[in-house]
């Protein structure tokens, strides 16, 4: 079993299963969903992105909330903008302080990057004022 089919089968035990990996500059990004990936770096950093459609018509309220909850964004490692090409994107990134060896994860590693996904999933709604 090489290196990413290990990576994939102990992602996905521990509530990730990933959809596709990709050699990047210095590591490797997992995919997570079509708006969501996982940058994992050579160097153990680790970068989690997700990125939501919204209706254009909602960009300048989404924008407002970003520069509300700046503080709030900061103080969980987090950035976020919206993209407008041919559609509208509210995107996130964290950093996050947790540093994974892509030779030999190990299961807190694992699991600790599964909590800190959800805690971006749960920043989203925040930012769009969604309720659901």
């Amino acid at each position: 079993m090489d290196r990413m089919d290990l990576l994939g089968q102990l992602l996905a035990e521990h509530g990730i299963p990933p959809k596709g990996f990709e050699i990047i500059e210095r590591g490797t990004r997992v995919r997570i969903s079509e708006g969501s990936h996982i940058d994992l770096m050579e160097s153990g950093i680790i970068l989690l992105y997700v990125s939501k459609r919204i209706p254009c018509w909602k960009a300048y309220e989404v924008k407002e909330r970003i520069k509300r909850y700046m503080d709030r964004l900061a103080s969980f490692n987090a950035i976020a903008g919206i993209e407008i090409s041919d559609q509208c994107l509210l995107s996130l990134l964290r950093k996050l302080n947790v540093a994974i060896s892509l030779e030999s994860p190990k299961d807190d590693q694992l699991s600790t990057l599964w909590r800190e996904y959800v805690i971006t999933l749960k920043i989203v709604p925040l930012l769009t004022g969604a309720t659901d």
